[in-house]
């Protein structure tokens, strides 16, 4: 099955033309969480180590979370590569996470 016929069962069963974008973008991770008070945004700029590894576990368990209450709402999800890039290689493992 191609990527336009799995579009089109989603479309179908889930009677909805709305797609969600799934990216980590430092400005849209609530406060609520994040597991520390770093401002997300300071980690894309200089990510040091420690902080990137628990700013993808928050990213982690927040994306899971926007699809677990969607996935009956939506046909599709949208993951801009960008975003992800500029996690470096936490963020390519995220990106694969999410993927999953």
């Amino acid at each position: 099955m191609n990527f336009f016929d799995k579009l089109l069962n989603s479309i179908e069963r889930n009677q909805s033309l709305l797609y969600l974008e799934l990216d980590p973008n430092p400005e849209s991770l609530p406060k609520e969480a994040a597991h520390q008070n770093i401002p997300a945004k300071s980690l894309f700029a200089n990510p040091p180590e420690q902080d990137n590894q628990e700013l993808i576990q928050d990213w982690s368990e927040w994306l899971y979370f926007l699809i677990t209450q969607t996935e009956k709402y939506v046909c599709a999800y949208k993951l801009s590569l960008g975003y992800y890039q500029s996690l470096g290689i936490p963020g390519l493992q995220l990106l694969q996470q999410t993927i999953k």
